[in-house]
């Protein structure tokens, strides 16, 4: 089982009276394998946050005073997304990175697989409203699995056409036998950088125990109780 917990810059996290860990850096989540600790029932998870606004670190938008101002949201603290409990299997899919171009349809992914992976294979699978556009194959010979694909007639992500594909994730053994699988999506943009200024950004992060952003159609609150600025 792993504990996935966006959250606070720094976090120490116990469960049932022993220590977990420590994770620093509220921009990225993190998790804890707890299988030798959790209990069918009865369980108590402790964690501890601090977030010392002085201190010198990335912000994001969020306002450095208690009230905000201009262009800036209301600042929050504490844990900001849902912390879950999953269970996996000994060899599971952890996390992978996506990156897909517009202009060829080429899709490469670079994922990662946690337990016995000798003998495994792992299968990607593009849909687009349920139709199989493309697939992908690779043989788990170490922790870190390539695999590329190519989408036919690829429709570049924008605001006005939010086109999104989906991913699934298979992680079969030897035999054929599935031992995980795990969905996701994608859209396909370009980084592009001309005379110093970023145009577009296309790199999407994935995994267990990390929130995907999506379109919203107007700003909504914030945690801090903020309508939201639409700067």
């Amino acid at each position: 089982m792993i504990f996935p917990c966006p959250g606070p810059y720094r976090a120490d996290v116990w469960l049932n009276g022993r220590h977990l860990g420590q994770h620093e850096g509220g921009y990225d989540p993190f998790r804890f394998d707890v299988t030798d600790l959790v209990k069918r029932s009865g369980n108590r998870l402790t964690v501890r946050v601090h977030d010392d606004p002085h201190e010198a670190k990335p912000r994001g938008k969020q306002s450095p005073v208690r009230h905000p101002e201009g262009c800036t949201y209301m600042r929050v603290t504490g844990i900001w997304q849902t912390v879950w409990l999953e269970r996996t299997g000994k060899t599971f899919v952890r996390d992978w990175v996506t990156r897909a171009d517009p202009q060829t349809g080429r899709l490469e992914i670079r994922a990662r697989c946690d337990g016995p992976i000798a003998g495994h294979q792992l299968q990607v699978r593009v849909r687009q409203d349920g139709k199989e556009l493309a697939i992908a194959f690779a043989s788990c010979t170490s922790e870190e699995i390539h695999l590329a694909a190519t989408v036919p007639n690829a429709e570049p992500w924008s605001p006005q056409n939010p086109q999104l594909y989906d991913l699934e994730f298979r992680l079969c053994t030897a035999q054929g036998e599935e031992v995980d699988r795990v969905g996701s999506y994608v859209g396909f943009r370009r980084i592009e950088a001309r005379d110093g200024i970023l145009l577009r950004a296309a790199l999407r992060r994935g995994g267990r125990g990390q929130r995907l952003p999506h379109v919203r159609p107007q700003a909504e609150g914030t945690a801090g109780g903020n309508p939201g600025n639409t700067c």
